[in-house]
């Protein structure tokens, strides 16, 4: 079965209750399930953040030969206050009583969960949930400037080539272009109960909540307005004309 030579650790105060797991028999244990018990086993932290686990020691997997389901505890941990180094204490044991400890050696850090894209993008690509996962990152590691929502990036267009697994900053994004240069938009114009709706041509490029220039070609007259769909700029008071 799964054995390792026990290490003095300090207890861990404010740990949650202890974390038990079952290793089926044959399989063997990988750093995944140690990682999951861990964080499990860690303080709670503050909404939106979680434990990032480092392991540095021993090697995942482990080989297991037990020809029966075995229960695994942690039951040691030490951590300073707020991260650092971790040392905890796995003990495996077989429905016989036979019991062996391993030491388990590693870094934990509060991390943010941060949306990053699942693969690279490539520049001009517009962002989908299906192209995200969200990942834990250590608030050191995290650029300046960075998005960590879905909400931030869903619909927004890469500036630039996107790196898979890397937070994504606002300038490597730009909002999806609803109105172009050149091009007739609608417009409407709302005041009160009264709604007019003209064609126009835009001016200049707009995305959504952008505001922009129009040209009414009857007339010539210029009008202001925001961008609030694919080619629909809306009005709120016409310009008056120029004396």
């Amino acid at each position: 079965m799964i054995a390792a030579a026990a290490a003095a650790l300090l207890l861990l105060g404010g740990a949650r209750p202890t974390v038990a797991d079952v290793l089926p028999a044959g399989q063997p244990l990988d750093a995944a399930t140690v990682r999951a018990m861990l964080e499990a086993a860690l303080p709670e932290l503050a909404p939106g953040e979680r434990w990032s686990i480092t392991l540095l020691a021993p090697g995942f997997p482990i080989s297991n030969r037990a020809a029966s389901d075995a229960s695994m505890v942690i039951d040691e941990v030490a951590l300073p206050p707020g991260g650092g180094e971790l040392r905890a204490t796995l003990r495996v044991t077989l429905p016989s009583g036979e019991s062996g400890r391993i030491p388990l050696r590693g870094r934990a850090e509060p991390a943010l969960e941060v949306a990053v894209p699942r693969r690279a993008m490539p520049a001009g690509a517009v962002l989908d949930e299906r192209d995200l996962e969200r990942i834990a990152l250590p608030r050191r590691r995290l650029p300046e400037a960075a998005l960590t929502a879905e909400a931030a990036l869903v619909g927004r267009i890469a500036a630039r080539r996107l790196a898979a697994g890397r937070p994504v900053r606002e300038d490597d994004l730009r909002r999806e272009r609803l109105v172009s240069k050149g091009e007739p938009v609608r417009v409407v114009f709302r005041r009160g109960g009264l709604e007019l709706i003209l064609e126009a041509s835009a001016l200049e490029d707009g995305a959504a909540g952008d505001p922009v220039r129009v040209l009414n070609p009857k007339g010539g007259r210029e009008l202001r307005g925001v961008v609030v769909g694919r080619r629909e700029v809306r009005v709120g008071t016409p310009e008056r004309p120029r004396s």
